[in-house]
């Protein structure tokens, strides 16, 4: 009869198996973002998303979609955007009357869309493309004047696709120094949905977390690990949404990559029966992941048009942490049940470290040498 130790390899490469399919699912819930500038002359609408995503805009996707081969998909992505979004000013539909499109150092494409003015209120903004993408795919979109008014903000996503603004009678035509916001700050719920959303498919965020409680043995040191990670991120986040400090997200996001693997290897290769120090792993690596957060956070148009900042920053981080707690009451209480089985220490215990160094190993791969 075969030891069970003979089954460890066939479990890491099982593991390794269902990579492409766990991999899938590290994408950023932001998918894409909008801004609009009203003025007294038109509307200037920029439309933001992952060069991936634009694949899912075509009836029939080009075989190839990536930098290399962007000028090729240019022409039909510029016949594609005027489809992006469908304006009308009371009743009376707006047409494009300027198109451009280009892709960003981030490996994102940004669609520039000029609308002539027309009066009418409200200014109804339909972001039709949401019915092609995936159901999962969530659009933020944030309306100011040229003078940086807030006039609205909402999050789209298919089953939420509009946004109707209220247009003042008189709009400036020129730039002026921004003014206090002509229409209340996002409302709360909004941010924190975002926030839960963003934390509940942030599986690179949720891997970290769940390589460090791995190794742990009780209650108390998983405690004091989530903590110091909360404590972490969320000083990051601040930091970062208010812009005092900014970090590429081409930066960060290998960072956050290099951190799962980091915790993935650790657990591999001490022999320690618990590792010391996770808290402090946390806290130094959960700054990391916080600038990851505060990203997706000022993609979703934070602080737009002189809007408030610190209601969107609270209710975001509020969400974050609630669907953090939502995932944590379910799997420490499953964790510490593990931790009782001999077997789980022998065999589950690096099987698990396995898989999180090898999803870690493929994001980083992904975020540096095949981006």
């Amino acid at each position: 009869m075969r030891s069970p130790r003979a089954h460890f390899p066939r479990a890491v490469f099982l593991l390794a198996s269902l990579l492409p399919a766990a991999v899938a699912l590290a994408h950023d819930p932001f998918s894409s973002a909008a801004h609009a500038t009203v003025d007294a002359t038109g509307i200037q609408l920029d439309v933001t998303m992952a060069l991936s995503a634009t694949g899912d805009l075509f009836p029939a996707p080009p075989p190839v979609i990536d930098e290399e081969h962007f000028q090729k998909i240019l022409p039909q992505l510029r016949q594609r955007a005027g489809e992006l979004f469908r304006l009308t000013a009371g009743r009376t539909p707006l047409t494009t009357d300027r198109i451009d499109v280009s892709l960003t150092e981030e490996n994102d494409v940004d669609f520039h869309l000029h609308y002539a003015r027309a009066n009418g209120s409200p200014l109804v903004f339909r972001a039709a493309y949401l019915a092609k993408m995936p159901v999962d795919h969530v659009a933020t979109l944030s309306v100011t004047d040229s003078a940086g008014h807030n006039l609205g903000w909402d999050y789209l996503d298919a089953a939420n696709p509009a946004l109707a603004v209220p247009v003042p009678t008189a709009l400036p035509s020129s730039v002026t120094p921004p003014a206090p916001p002509l229409s209340p700050a996002p409302r709360f719920g909004a941010f924190f949905q975002l926030g839960v959303r963003h934390i509940l498919t942030g599986y690179d965020h949720l891997l970290f977390l769940g390589g460090l409680l791995v190794a742990c043995r009780g209650f108390r040191p998983m405690a004091g690990i989530i903590t110091c990670f909360t404590v972490a991120h969320s000083l990051t986040l601040a930091l970062a949404a208010l812009g005092w400090v900014v970090i590429p997200s081409r930066i960060v996001e290998p960072l956050i990559a290099a951190s799962i693997v980091f915790v993935g290897l650790e657990n591999l290769l001490r022999r320690d029966p618990e590792p010391k120090g996770r808290w402090a792993l946390a806290f130094v690596f959960g700054l990391v992941h916080g600038f990851g957060f505060a990203g997706a956070l000022r993609e979703s148009g934070l602080g737009a048009g002189g809007s408030s900042l610190l209601a969107p920053l609270f209710s975001f981080n509020f969400g974050v942490e609630a669907g953090q707690i939502a995932v944590a009451v379910v799997a420490l209480p499953l964790l510490l049940k593990l931790r009782a089985l001999p077997s789980f220490i022998r065999y589950g215990q690096p099987a698990a470290s396995s898989l999180v160094t090898l999803l870690g190993s493929y994001w980083l791969l992904q975020r540096t040498v095949l981006a």
